[in-house]
């Protein structure tokens, strides 16, 4: 009997363990980002490496900094296009505005007055 809940414990472990299991995706972008960057963690450096050899010793520095500057030199132009867009749509309204006040019936009146 005590051998059948040890065994049920142990069953129960192991997929608890399964289950807490990070997502492939996960490990293989903080694999590149400490191959590439020599670094680990986000906000501070932590003792080992997530996905290095504990024989390469502990990370430095963390990865944010360099995590943001990689990633804001590849959105610098979408934000300048942005902007850009925003503006052009911002002065469309004040472009729109003669349509709107235009009155094609005043200048036909006008234009028979003339004749």
């Amino acid at each position: 009997m005590a051998a059948e809940k040890s065994k049920e414990e142990a069953d129960k472990q192991v997929k608890q363990i399964k289950e807490a299991e990070p997502d492939k995706e996960f490990v293989e972008i903080v694999r590149h980002f400490e191959k590439e960057y020599n670094c680990s963690g986000l906000c501070g450096a932590p003792l080992f490496y997530f996905t290095q050899s504990i024989k390469n010793g502990p990370p430095k520095d963390a990865c944010l900094l360099p995590a943001i500057n990689d990633i804001s030199s590849a959105l610098q132009n979408l934000g300048a296009m942005l902007i850009l867009t925003g503006l052009l749509f911002f002065g469309m309204i004040f472009m729109s505005v003669p349509i709107c006040w235009y009155n094609k019936e005043k200048e036909t009146t006008e234009q028979d007055e003339d004749e």
